[in-house]
């Protein structure tokens, strides 16, 4: 993987954090690159594919986490907000290893982005602990 995906990453994602706008969100389906941190010190951040699909309020869809061939499988909600939507999502894995993210989606001068928080109980995952995370739909 070139090393400096990560960094690239990191960057267009931190621009985004700072421009929003309050444009209403209609439908948050998508493919996304996401990023997530886990909060203990020296933990790596591990980098995700996702493909989203949105009827109504429910989230289906399907994620890759770093180099992993095995899928996990998406399910959420979204609510509308004032300023913005929440999300809450669950990466389904192998074993039933379950992820649970929440945050929220809004739109800004690149795009629709989304941050939050999560929350894995499973050692070795994709998500394993709990810490934060960013995403871009392209």
């Amino acid at each position: 993987m070139n090393r400096a995906l990560p960094s690239v990453i990191l960057g267009v994602l931190a621009a985004v954090a700072c421009s929003s706008s309050t444009s209403p969100i209609s439908n948050i389906g998508g493919h996304w690159a996401g990023l997530s941190q886990v909060d203990t010190a020296g933990s790596p951040s591990m980098i995700w594919q996702l493909g989203l699909m949105q009827t109504g309020s429910a989230i289906t869809g399907s994620l890759l986490c770093g180099a992993s061939s095995d899928p996990y499988s998406v399910t959420g909600q979204v609510s509308t907000q004032v300023m913005n939507d929440s999300v809450t999502l669950y990466f389904i894995g192998a074993g039933n290893d379950t992820a649970r993210l929440t945050g929220s989606v809004r739109d800004s001068s690149v795009g629709l982005v989304a941050s939050g928080h999560f929350e894995d109980d499973a050692v070795g995952q994709c998500l394993s602990g709990s810490g934060h995370w960013t995403a871009r739909r392209f």
